[in-house]
C-alpha cells in the first residue's frame, strides 16, 4: 500500500541500464556470461531475463546480444 519513490527507480533503473550495457559487450565475443557453455551465472540470470520486460526495461530492443543471450536462455528446448 506504499507509494514507490520514483526518484529511487529512476537511480535504480539508470544502473540496470549500464549493466546491461556491460553485459551487451561481453556477450557480443561468446555465448553466455562465462564463456560459450552454460554455467551457474547464467542459470542465476534467467529469470530476471524473462521479467525484464514485464518490468519496463527496454534492455532487449537496444541491446541486440542481450536479446539475443535472453532468448537463447528464457526459450531453450
Amino acid at each position: 500500500g506504499q507509494t514507490p519513490d520514483k526518484d529511487v527507480i529512476a537511480a535504480q533503473a539508470k544502473i540496470l541500464e549500464a549493466k546491461l550495457d556491460a553485459y551487451d559487450k561481453i556477450l557480443s565475443k561468446q555465448k553466455h556470461l562465462a564463456g560459450d557453455e552454460v554455467t551457474l551465472a547464467d542459470l542465476f540470470h534467467l529469470p530476471y531475463g524473462a521479467l525484464l520486460a514485464k518490468a519496463g526495461v527496454n534492455a532487449l530492443e537496444e541491446r541486440p546480444n542481450v536479446a539475443r543471450y535472453v532468448n537463447r536462455l528464457v526459450h531453450s528446448d
